[in-house]
Protein backbone atom coordinates (compact mmCIF):
# COMPACT_ATOMS: atom_id res chain seq x y z
CA UNK A 1 0.00 0.00 0.00
CA UNK A 2 1.84 3.18 -0.81
CA UNK A 3 0.96 6.64 1.15
CA UNK A 4 1.84 9.88 0.20
CA UNK A 5 1.22 12.98 2.94
CA UNK A 6 0.67 16.31 1.44
CA UNK A 7 0.45 19.82 4.49
CA UNK A 8 -2.50 21.50 3.81
CA UNK A 9 -1.49 24.31 6.77
CA UNK A 10 0.09 23.96 10.11
CA UNK A 11 -2.27 20.80 10.96
CA UNK A 12 -4.11 20.08 7.67
CA UNK A 13 -2.93 17.12 5.88
CA UNK A 14 -4.42 15.53 2.74
CA UNK A 15 -3.45 11.81 2.13
CA UNK A 16 -3.89 9.95 -1.21
CA UNK A 17 -3.60 6.51 -0.55
CA UNK A 18 -2.86 3.50 -3.08
CA UNK A 19 -4.38 -0.31 -2.37
CA UNK A 20 -3.31 -2.85 -4.44
CA UNK A 21 -5.30 -4.43 -6.67
CA UNK A 22 -5.04 -7.90 -5.55
CA UNK A 23 -6.06 -6.48 -1.96
CA UNK A 24 -9.66 -5.05 -3.84
CA UNK A 25 -10.60 -7.89 -5.58
CA UNK A 26 -9.93 -10.09 -2.53
CA UNK A 27 -12.76 -7.88 -0.72
CA UNK A 28 -15.17 -8.03 -3.47
CA UNK A 29 -14.91 -11.38 -3.93
CA UNK A 30 -15.02 -12.32 -0.19
CA UNK A 31 -18.18 -10.40 -0.73
CA UNK A 32 -19.80 -11.89 -3.16
CA UNK A 33 -19.20 -15.36 -2.22
CA UNK A 34 -20.87 -14.43 1.17
CA UNK A 35 -23.74 -12.90 -0.77
CA UNK A 36 -24.14 -15.94 -2.97
CA UNK A 37 -25.02 -17.97 0.13
CA UNK A 38 -27.90 -15.52 1.66
CA UNK A 39 -29.65 -14.11 -1.93
CA UNK A 40 -32.56 -16.03 -3.76
CA UNK A 41 -33.24 -16.00 -7.33
CA UNK A 42 -36.33 -17.94 -9.17
CA UNK A 43 -34.96 -20.97 -10.47
CA UNK A 44 -32.12 -21.83 -8.09
CA UNK A 45 -31.30 -23.04 -4.77
CA UNK A 46 -29.91 -21.08 -2.04
CA UNK A 47 -26.61 -21.45 -2.56
CA UNK A 48 -26.27 -22.70 -6.07
CA UNK A 49 -26.50 -19.83 -7.61
CA UNK A 50 -23.86 -19.20 -10.52
CA UNK A 51 -21.50 -16.27 -8.88
CA UNK A 52 -21.16 -14.66 -12.19
CA UNK A 53 -25.30 -13.83 -12.09
CA UNK A 54 -24.75 -12.51 -8.48
CA UNK A 55 -21.77 -10.46 -9.49
CA UNK A 56 -24.17 -8.93 -12.57
CA UNK A 57 -26.38 -8.28 -10.17
CA UNK A 58 -24.92 -6.59 -7.41
CA UNK A 59 -21.42 -6.13 -8.44
CA UNK A 60 -21.90 -2.14 -8.18
CA UNK A 61 -23.30 -2.73 -4.88
CA UNK A 62 -20.34 -4.91 -4.09
CA UNK A 63 -17.67 -2.99 -5.26
CA UNK A 64 -18.55 0.39 -2.70
CA UNK A 65 -19.62 -2.22 0.04
CA UNK A 66 -15.82 -3.51 -0.48
CA UNK A 67 -14.15 -0.37 -1.46
CA UNK A 68 -15.52 1.43 2.55
CA UNK A 69 -14.54 -1.30 3.90
CA UNK A 70 -11.17 -1.13 2.47
CA UNK A 71 -10.78 2.57 3.47
CA UNK A 72 -12.00 2.13 7.11
CA UNK A 73 -8.86 -0.81 7.69
CA UNK A 74 -6.24 0.76 5.36
CA UNK A 75 -6.84 4.57 6.71
CA UNK A 76 -5.75 2.90 10.10
CA UNK A 77 -2.94 1.55 8.44
CA UNK A 78 -1.72 4.49 6.57
CA UNK A 79 -2.10 7.04 9.75
CA UNK A 80 0.15 4.37 11.48
CA UNK A 81 2.45 4.21 8.73
CA UNK A 82 2.92 7.73 8.62
CA UNK A 83 3.01 8.27 12.60
CA UNK A 84 -0.14 10.94 12.41
CA UNK A 85 -2.45 11.00 14.79
CA UNK A 86 -5.83 12.24 13.44
CA UNK A 87 -7.82 15.13 15.89
CA UNK A 88 -11.48 14.35 15.18
CA UNK A 89 -13.59 12.33 12.00
CA UNK A 90 -11.79 13.15 8.43
CA UNK A 91 -13.23 15.93 6.85
CA UNK A 92 -13.45 14.59 3.51
CA UNK A 93 -13.09 10.90 1.98
CA UNK A 94 -13.33 10.80 -1.73
CA UNK A 95 -12.13 7.64 -4.15
CA UNK A 96 -10.47 8.70 -6.69
CA UNK A 97 -10.44 5.38 -8.82
CA UNK A 98 -12.41 2.68 -8.32
CA UNK A 99 -12.53 -0.40 -10.55
CA UNK A 100 -11.90 -3.81 -10.53
CA UNK A 101 -8.65 -5.21 -11.89
CA UNK A 102 -7.17 -1.61 -11.09
CA UNK A 103 -5.27 0.13 -7.96
CA UNK A 104 -8.12 1.47 -5.34
CA UNK A 105 -6.75 5.23 -4.84
CA UNK A 106 -8.33 7.47 -2.88
CA UNK A 107 -7.82 10.93 -1.06
CA UNK A 108 -8.31 12.13 2.70
CA UNK A 109 -8.13 15.03 4.22
CA UNK A 110 -8.45 15.80 7.76
CA UNK A 111 -6.52 17.91 10.70
CA UNK A 112 -3.67 15.96 13.13
CA UNK A 113 -2.68 17.24 16.49
CA UNK A 114 -0.34 20.48 16.96
CA UNK A 115 3.21 20.01 18.07
CA UNK A 116 3.29 20.55 21.64
CA UNK A 117 6.55 23.08 21.49
CA UNK A 118 7.07 24.49 25.40
CA UNK A 119 6.66 21.41 27.66
CA UNK A 120 8.12 23.31 30.88
CA UNK A 121 8.09 26.48 32.71
CA UNK A 122 11.95 27.63 32.20
CA UNK A 123 12.39 31.25 32.16
CA UNK A 124 9.32 31.94 33.17
CA UNK A 125 8.48 33.97 36.87
CA UNK A 126 5.65 32.36 39.10
CA UNK A 127 3.67 34.70 42.35
CA UNK A 128 3.41 32.30 45.02
CA UNK A 129 0.51 34.34 47.68
CA UNK A 130 2.09 33.83 51.22
CA UNK A 131 -1.67 34.61 52.77
CA UNK A 132 -2.47 34.98 56.68
CA UNK A 133 -5.73 34.67 58.01
CA UNK A 134 -6.64 37.39 60.40
CA UNK A 135 -9.19 37.95 63.01
CA UNK A 136 -10.68 40.51 60.60
CA UNK A 137 -11.52 37.94 57.94
CA UNK A 138 -13.14 35.37 60.79
CA UNK A 139 -14.88 38.59 61.70
CA UNK A 140 -15.92 39.27 57.80
CA UNK A 141 -17.00 35.89 57.35
CA UNK A 142 -19.26 35.66 60.07
CA UNK A 143 -20.90 38.40 59.27
CA UNK A 144 -21.72 37.20 55.77
CA UNK A 145 -22.81 34.21 57.45
CA UNK A 146 -25.38 36.62 59.44
CA UNK A 147 -26.63 37.99 56.15
CA UNK A 148 -27.19 34.81 54.57
CA UNK A 149 -29.29 33.48 57.59
CA UNK A 150 -31.23 37.38 57.97
CA UNK A 151 -34.82 37.43 57.87
CA UNK A 152 -36.65 40.73 56.60
CA UNK A 153 -39.76 42.99 57.68
CA UNK A 154 -41.49 45.49 56.51
CA UNK A 155 -40.80 49.11 57.40
CA UNK A 156 -42.52 52.07 56.91
CA UNK A 157 -40.01 54.48 55.63
CA UNK A 158 -38.28 55.29 52.57
CA UNK A 159 -35.89 52.61 51.17
CA UNK A 160 -31.89 52.81 51.56
CA UNK A 161 -29.28 50.95 51.07
CA UNK A 162 -28.77 47.52 51.94
CA UNK A 163 -33.04 47.45 52.59
CA UNK A 164 -35.37 45.37 50.19
CA UNK A 165 -38.22 46.47 47.80
CA UNK A 166 -41.14 43.96 46.94
CA UNK A 167 -41.83 45.12 43.47
CA UNK A 168 -43.76 44.44 40.54
CA UNK A 169 -41.59 46.11 37.53
CA UNK A 170 -42.35 46.17 33.83
CA UNK A 171 -39.62 47.09 30.88
CA UNK A 172 -40.53 48.52 27.50
CA UNK A 173 -38.36 49.18 24.33
CA UNK A 174 -39.85 51.88 22.34
CA UNK A 175 -42.99 52.06 24.50
CA UNK A 176 -43.58 47.93 24.41
CA UNK A 177 -42.90 45.86 27.09
CA UNK A 178 -39.67 43.29 26.10
CA UNK A 179 -39.25 39.42 26.95
CA UNK A 180 -38.00 38.81 30.16
CA UNK A 181 -38.07 42.33 31.01
CA UNK A 182 -41.39 41.84 33.53
CA UNK A 183 -41.79 40.58 37.42
CA UNK A 184 -44.44 40.64 40.10
CA UNK A 185 -43.41 40.87 43.91
CA UNK A 186 -39.95 40.15 43.02
CA UNK A 187 -37.02 41.16 45.53
CA UNK A 188 -35.03 43.34 44.95
CA UNK A 189 -32.02 44.47 47.23
CA UNK A 190 -30.63 47.51 47.31
CA UNK A 191 -27.14 48.05 46.81
CA UNK A 192 -26.72 44.12 45.79
CA UNK A 193 -25.88 45.43 41.80
CA UNK A 194 -28.28 42.34 40.64
CA UNK A 195 -29.83 44.45 38.27
CA UNK A 196 -28.65 46.75 35.16
CA UNK A 197 -26.50 49.65 35.83
CA UNK A 198 -29.32 52.52 37.75
CA UNK A 199 -32.29 50.55 38.57
CA UNK A 200 -31.43 49.91 42.30
CA UNK A 201 -30.36 53.49 43.02
CA UNK A 202 -33.62 54.83 40.97
CA UNK A 203 -35.70 53.00 43.68
CA UNK A 204 -33.24 54.59 46.71
CA UNK A 205 -35.82 56.91 48.77
CA UNK A 206 -38.96 54.78 47.58
CA UNK A 207 -41.49 54.04 49.71
CA UNK A 208 -44.46 51.47 49.95
CA UNK A 209 -46.81 52.28 47.12
CA UNK A 210 -44.74 54.72 45.41
CA UNK A 211 -44.78 54.22 41.48
CA UNK A 212 -41.47 55.29 39.54
CA UNK A 213 -40.40 55.05 35.58
CA UNK A 214 -36.72 54.51 35.48
CA UNK A 215 -35.10 55.97 32.32
CA UNK A 216 -32.08 53.12 31.54
CA UNK A 217 -30.03 51.84 29.17
CA UNK A 218 -28.78 48.23 29.12
CA UNK A 219 -24.87 47.59 28.49
CA UNK A 220 -23.39 47.46 25.29
CA UNK A 221 -21.68 43.97 26.03
CA UNK A 222 -25.24 42.75 27.49
CA UNK A 223 -25.70 39.25 26.39
CA UNK A 224 -29.44 39.62 24.79
CA UNK A 225 -27.83 41.56 21.60
CA UNK A 226 -31.50 42.96 21.08
CA UNK A 227 -30.99 44.99 23.90
CA UNK A 228 -27.51 45.22 24.20
CA UNK A 229 -26.94 49.65 24.81
CA UNK A 230 -30.73 50.24 23.72
CA UNK A 231 -32.67 52.31 26.09
CA UNK A 232 -35.48 51.53 28.02
CA UNK A 233 -38.13 52.08 30.33
CA UNK A 234 -38.78 50.25 33.82
CA UNK A 235 -42.38 51.30 35.05
CA UNK A 236 -41.80 50.15 39.24
CA UNK A 237 -44.64 49.59 41.94
CA UNK A 238 -43.33 49.24 45.19
CA UNK A 239 -45.46 47.26 47.40
CA UNK A 240 -43.07 46.57 50.55
CA UNK A 241 -39.58 48.21 52.36
CA UNK A 242 -38.50 45.89 54.07
CA UNK A 243 -34.88 46.42 56.19
CA UNK A 244 -32.90 42.87 57.25
CA UNK A 245 -32.72 41.37 60.64
CA UNK A 246 -29.19 39.93 61.88
CA UNK A 247 -29.77 36.67 63.81
CA UNK A 248 -27.82 37.02 66.86
CA UNK A 249 -23.81 34.90 67.86
CA UNK A 250 -25.97 32.60 70.42
CA UNK A 251 -25.75 28.71 71.26
CA UNK A 252 -28.41 28.29 68.69
CA UNK A 253 -26.85 30.03 65.97
CA UNK A 254 -23.97 28.22 66.35
CA UNK A 255 -25.22 24.68 66.71
CA UNK A 256 -27.25 25.19 63.08
CA UNK A 257 -23.44 26.08 61.72
CA UNK A 258 -23.06 22.16 62.78
CA UNK A 259 -20.10 22.99 65.11
CA UNK A 260 -20.12 20.05 68.34
CA UNK A 261 -19.44 23.58 71.29
CA UNK A 262 -21.66 26.00 71.62
CA UNK A 263 -18.98 28.22 72.75
CA UNK A 264 -17.97 31.12 70.24
CA UNK A 265 -14.42 30.28 70.51
CA UNK A 266 -14.79 27.12 69.11
CA UNK A 267 -17.23 28.76 66.30
CA UNK A 268 -14.29 31.20 64.97
CA UNK A 269 -11.91 28.58 64.90
CA UNK A 270 -14.50 26.43 62.70
CA UNK A 271 -14.39 29.25 60.63
CA UNK A 272 -10.97 30.03 60.49
CA UNK A 273 -10.65 26.11 59.54
CA UNK A 274 -12.64 26.69 56.60
CA UNK A 275 -10.93 30.11 55.24
CA UNK A 276 -7.47 27.84 56.22
CA UNK A 277 -8.47 25.53 53.41
CA UNK A 278 -10.19 27.75 51.18
CA UNK A 279 -7.25 29.79 51.40
CA UNK A 280 -5.12 26.78 50.03
CA UNK A 281 -7.78 25.81 47.04
CA UNK A 282 -7.36 29.61 45.96
CA UNK A 283 -3.40 29.48 46.19
CA UNK A 284 -3.58 26.21 43.74
CA UNK A 285 -6.11 27.82 41.14
CA UNK A 286 -3.60 30.82 41.40
CA UNK A 287 -0.46 29.25 40.37
CA UNK A 288 -2.77 26.85 38.52
CA UNK A 289 -3.84 29.32 35.92
CA UNK A 290 -0.24 30.91 35.93
CA UNK A 291 1.05 27.48 34.83
CA UNK A 292 -1.86 27.60 32.74
CA UNK A 293 -1.64 31.21 30.89
CA UNK A 294 2.61 30.57 30.73
CA UNK A 295 1.81 27.21 28.73
CA UNK A 296 -0.39 28.36 26.22
CA UNK A 297 1.64 31.56 25.82
CA UNK A 298 4.43 29.32 24.69
CA UNK A 299 2.66 26.77 22.57
CA UNK A 300 0.71 29.24 20.12
CA UNK A 301 -0.70 26.14 18.09
CA UNK A 302 -3.47 25.90 15.55
CA UNK A 303 -6.55 24.05 17.38
CA UNK A 304 -7.81 21.66 15.32
CA UNK A 305 -11.62 22.40 14.32
CA UNK A 306 -13.41 19.38 15.44
CA UNK A 307 -11.71 19.52 18.85
CA UNK A 308 -12.87 22.84 19.12
CA UNK A 309 -16.41 22.19 17.85
CA UNK A 310 -16.22 19.38 20.36
CA UNK A 311 -14.85 22.00 23.12
CA UNK A 312 -17.97 24.25 22.66
CA UNK A 313 -20.58 21.84 22.64
CA UNK A 314 -19.85 20.31 25.95
CA UNK A 315 -19.26 24.21 27.20
CA UNK A 316 -22.90 25.24 25.86
CA UNK A 317 -24.41 22.29 27.45
CA UNK A 318 -23.01 22.97 30.55
CA UNK A 319 -24.62 27.04 30.53
CA UNK A 320 -27.84 25.89 29.03
CA UNK A 321 -30.12 22.52 28.85
CA UNK A 322 -32.83 24.87 27.08
CA UNK A 323 -33.47 24.73 23.53
CA UNK A 324 -32.19 28.00 21.91
CA UNK A 325 -32.94 29.51 18.50
CA UNK A 326 -30.34 29.30 16.12
CA UNK A 327 -29.33 33.37 16.34
CA UNK A 328 -28.97 32.73 20.00
CA UNK A 329 -27.36 29.09 20.04
CA UNK A 330 -24.88 30.91 17.42
CA UNK A 331 -24.26 34.10 19.31
CA UNK A 332 -23.23 31.88 22.50
CA UNK A 333 -20.95 29.63 20.32
CA UNK A 334 -18.97 32.78 19.63
CA UNK A 335 -18.87 33.91 22.89
CA UNK A 336 -17.91 30.24 24.34
CA UNK A 337 -15.36 29.82 21.69
CA UNK A 338 -12.45 31.65 23.03
CA UNK A 339 -12.83 29.78 26.22
CA UNK A 340 -13.08 26.03 24.50
CA UNK A 341 -9.74 27.54 22.54
CA UNK A 342 -7.70 27.66 25.62
CA UNK A 343 -8.98 24.19 27.35
CA UNK A 344 -8.33 22.63 23.98
CA UNK A 345 -4.82 24.17 24.11
CA UNK A 346 -4.32 23.07 27.28
CA UNK A 347 -5.66 19.41 27.32
CA UNK A 348 -3.51 19.09 24.38
CA UNK A 349 -0.25 20.27 26.22
CA UNK A 350 -0.93 18.62 29.56
CA UNK A 351 -2.00 15.37 28.18
CA UNK A 352 1.20 15.25 26.07
CA UNK A 353 3.21 16.29 29.40
CA UNK A 354 1.74 13.67 31.16
CA UNK A 355 1.84 11.04 28.98
CA UNK A 356 5.52 12.06 28.29
CA UNK A 357 6.34 11.95 32.12
CA UNK A 358 4.61 8.75 32.53
CA UNK A 359 2.35 10.60 35.91
CA UNK A 360 -0.45 9.23 37.30
CA UNK A 361 -2.64 10.45 40.02
CA UNK A 362 -1.14 9.27 43.65
CA UNK A 363 -3.97 7.14 45.34
CA UNK A 364 -2.75 8.75 48.83
CA UNK A 365 -3.55 12.02 47.56
CA UNK A 366 -6.27 11.48 45.90
CA UNK A 367 -7.75 10.72 49.44
CA UNK A 368 -5.97 13.05 51.43
CA UNK A 369 -8.18 15.39 48.50
CA UNK A 370 -11.43 14.31 49.20
CA UNK A 371 -10.86 14.04 52.80
CA UNK A 372 -9.72 17.99 52.52
CA UNK A 373 -12.96 18.43 50.69
CA UNK A 374 -15.23 16.51 53.17
CA UNK A 375 -13.68 18.50 55.96
CA UNK A 376 -16.17 21.46 55.74
CA UNK A 377 -19.43 19.05 55.93
CA UNK A 378 -21.61 18.22 58.76
CA UNK A 379 -20.56 14.76 57.88
CA UNK A 380 -16.97 14.15 56.42
CA UNK A 381 -17.01 10.58 56.27
CA UNK A 382 -20.36 10.51 54.32
CA UNK A 383 -18.98 12.46 51.61
CA UNK A 384 -15.74 10.37 51.55
CA UNK A 385 -18.17 7.74 50.95
CA UNK A 386 -19.99 9.48 48.13
CA UNK A 387 -16.75 9.78 45.80
CA UNK A 388 -15.67 6.63 46.03
CA UNK A 389 -19.00 5.17 45.15
CA UNK A 390 -19.14 6.74 41.86
CA UNK A 391 -16.41 6.43 38.97
CA UNK A 392 -17.22 9.51 37.94
CA UNK A 393 -17.04 11.24 41.07
CA UNK A 394 -13.47 9.74 41.49
CA UNK A 395 -12.14 9.85 38.62
CA UNK A 396 -12.75 13.99 38.53
CA UNK A 397 -10.82 14.32 41.75
CA UNK A 398 -8.39 12.23 40.08
CA UNK A 399 -8.12 14.32 37.37
CA UNK A 400 -7.11 17.71 39.41
CA UNK A 401 -4.82 15.94 41.66
CA UNK A 402 -3.03 14.80 38.50
CA UNK A 403 -3.10 18.12 37.01
CA UNK A 404 -1.74 19.47 40.51
CA UNK A 405 1.24 17.09 39.93
CA UNK A 406 1.64 18.31 36.77
CA UNK A 407 1.70 21.94 37.91
CA UNK A 408 3.72 20.96 41.19
CA UNK A 409 7.21 19.41 38.33
CA UNK A 410 6.34 22.48 35.72
CA UNK A 411 6.97 24.52 39.09
CA UNK A 412 10.61 23.61 39.47
CA UNK A 413 11.45 24.63 36.35
CA UNK A 414 10.33 28.42 36.94
CA UNK A 415 11.32 31.39 39.28
CA UNK A 416 8.70 31.60 41.98
CA UNK A 417 8.51 34.56 43.85
CA UNK A 418 6.88 34.85 47.10
CA UNK A 419 4.02 38.08 47.84
CA UNK A 420 2.43 38.43 50.66
CA UNK A 421 -0.95 39.92 50.67
CA UNK A 422 -4.43 39.28 52.77
CA UNK A 423 -6.74 37.09 52.18
CA UNK A 424 -9.41 39.49 50.72
CA UNK A 425 -6.51 40.28 48.36
CA UNK A 426 -6.20 36.50 47.09
CA UNK A 427 -10.17 36.64 47.03
CA UNK A 428 -9.81 39.68 44.33
CA UNK A 429 -7.27 38.17 42.51
CA UNK A 430 -8.94 34.94 41.75
CA UNK A 431 -12.23 36.52 41.05
CA UNK A 432 -14.77 37.35 41.94
CA UNK A 433 -15.02 38.16 46.08
CA UNK A 434 -17.69 35.25 47.47
CA UNK A 435 -17.82 37.56 50.60
CA UNK A 436 -19.12 41.29 49.20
Amino acid sequence: MQVSVESTGAIGRRLTIAVPAERLEKAVSTRLARLSRQVKMPGFRKGKIPLKMIEAQYGDQVLDEAASELIRSTLIEALEQESLKPAGQAQKIEPKRLQRGAEFEYIVELEVYPEVQKRDLSGCTMERPVVEITDEDVDRTIETIRKQRSSWSSVEREAKEGDQLVADFIGKLDGEPFEGGSASRTPIVLGSRSLIAGFEDGLLGARAGDEKTLDLSFPKDYGNQELAGKAVQFEVTVHEVQEQQLPEIDAEFIKQMGVESDEIGAFREEVKGNLGREKEQRIRDYLRLQVEDALIEGNPVEIPQSLLDAEIDKLQQSYTQEKMDDKLAASLRKVLAKQAGRRVVLGLVLGDIIRDKKLTANAAKVRARIEEMAAGYESPEQVVSWHYADKSRLSGVESMVLEEEVVALLMDDATVKEKEMSFQGLLEINGANPQS
